[in-house]
């Protein structure tokens, strides 16, 4: 019995030492928590702060990174500006250059020119001379050339006819040739009926075929194929090449 009443008062007495600690330790030990929370955020803002700090020094590296290749582009411009300037620079010296030459050349002919119009008479005869020479010897060379090449009149009997008609190069192919015993520089009058279309001249004679050009001034009419070609009149000799 008396074990039990000992065992009871142990047990009560165990309850008031567990009551009593618990009132005296559960301030401390949710202080101690509170203090643990306290400690654990401060802990992440802390790593939070880092994290942040990390960042921003990134950040500021990448934008430094970046400043450096704006700069060594700006550089690379600024290089390739300044060798585009040395190059105009050396253009527009030689320009000038060139154009100093331009103008000693311009007063050396200017001054050369000056010489010559100083004498305006023997410029003037020397140029009439010229143009005298000139046409004479052009008179010369058509008279040699009529001497060496009279001119040839057709057959007073001849017929042909026009065979083919080229309007873009203006000629036309007629029904004579070798064995008509045609011959270049025959002056011949087309004519159509009673009226009179055109007149040609033969340049080449073929086979069976001879090609006239149009005589300029004498296409009076559009001339066709089957068109009678005639030989010219000629009054006399004093007048070229007939009265058509």
């Amino acid at each position: 019995m008396l074990k039990r009443y000992l065992l009871i008062v142990a047990l009560l007495a165990g309850a008031g030492v567990i009551c009593i600690t618990q009132f005296q330790v559960r301030p401390r030990i949710l202080a101690l928590i509170d203090q643990r929370d306290q400690n654990g955020r401060e802990r992440n803002r802390e790593k939070d702060a880092r994290l942040k700090s990390q960042a921003d020094v990134k950040a500021k590296e990448a934008a430094l990174a970046a400043s450096v290749t704006s700069l060594q582009n700006a550089q690379a411009e600024n290089a390739a500006a300044q060798a585009k300037l040395d190059s105009a620079q050396q253009l527009a010296q030689g320009l000038q250059q060139n154009l100093a030459k331009v103008k000693a050349d311009k007063l050396s002919a200017e001054q050369q020119l000056a010489r010559v119009e100083g004498l305006p008479g023997q410029v003037a005869k020397l140029k009439a001379a010229n143009v005298g020479l000139l046409a004479k010897n052009a008179d010369l060379e058509k008279q040699i050339d009529e001497l060496k090449n009279p001119p040839e009149f057709p057959p007073a009997g001849l017929r042909a006819r026009i065979v083919g008609i080229d309007p873009k190069w203006n000629f036309v192919v007629l029904d004579i040739g070798q064995e008509q015993k045609a011959q270049p520089k025959w002056n011949l009058i087309v004519s159509r009926g009673s009226k009179l279309v055109g007149k040609v001249q033969i340049t080449t004679v073929l086979p069976g075929r001879s090609i006239a050009n149009i005589l300029p001034g004498w296409k009076l009419d559009e001339l066709l194929e089957g068109d009678l070609v005639l030989p010219e009149i000629r009054v006399s000799s004093s007048v070229s090449h007939g009265l058509f």
